[in-house]
């Protein structure tokens, strides 16, 4: 289905009638209730040259489950009040490693996930000892912003909303991976110069703890 709808986008954007990639939009057809479904989320591997998976709600006199169609096999795992979240990323991620193209399941980021769905699987975490900072330049300001850190059987996550505010969850065994795992994103979007630019600080710290807070007076904090 990835490489379908890439040779669509690129047919279509050569004939004039898309005049950007994101107009194509990939649905998909319940043949329980006949409606059309977005993407709940999609995964991401750090291969380049491989599309996100979409990830889609699939309803049924059982519920709701979650369905990853991938390379004509389709992954599926319990909603579960979200924690079907990750346990479909375990599922897909341990059969991405079968075929060579991850190291690790949590290599695989979860991505433009509706804030609701990351509500509920949120409730399942633990709040950790530790949360990640890191400064980036809006508006011609320098604003500090702090991302929470969860655990859930011995594995850290944070999430941060993307432009379209939806969700990106990261997870990692430490929280050093974790922090280089969102780092990497950051400097490929510009939005910090080095991973070394996130800093891993108490989650009991106050915003105003550094000398550059200091330098800056008051500086904005906020979660993103």
């Amino acid at each position: 289905i990835p490489e379908l709808r890439r040779w669509l986008r690129d047919h279509f954007l050569e004939n004039g009638r898309i005049t950007d990639r994101k107009d194509l939009n990939l649905l998909y057809f319940s043949s329980y209730d006949l409606k059309l479904y977005a993407p709940s989320f999609t995964f991401r591997t750090p291969k380049r040259d491989m599309d996100d998976i979409a990830v889609f709600p699939a309803h049924s006199s059982d519920g709701v489950a979650l369905i990853a169609p991938l390379n004509g096999i389709t992954f599926s795992a319990p909603l579960e009040a979200g924690l079907g979240i990750v346990g479909l990323q375990k599922i897909v991620g341990s059969h991405l490693i079968r075929q060579g193209h991850l190291n690790s399941i949590y290599d695989m980021t979860i991505r433009k996930l509706d804030p609701a769905l990351w509500e509920l699987f949120r409730d399942y975490l633990s709040p950790h000892s530790s949360k990640l900072t890191y400064f980036r330049r809006t508006d011609d300001k320098l604003h500090r912003y702090g991302l929470d850190v969860f655990s859930r059987d011995g594995i850290l996550y944070t999430a941060r909303l993307n432009r379209l505010d939806r969700t990106t969850i990261y997870a990692a065994p430490t929280i050093q991976a974790l922090k280089d795992k969102i780092g990497e994103d950051l400097v490929r979007y510009g939005a910090v110069n080095t991973i070394n630019d996130i800093r891993a600080v108490s989650a009991t710290d106050k915003p105003a703890t550094s000398l550059m807070d200091t330098i800056l007076h008051k500086p904005a904090f906020a979660s993103r």
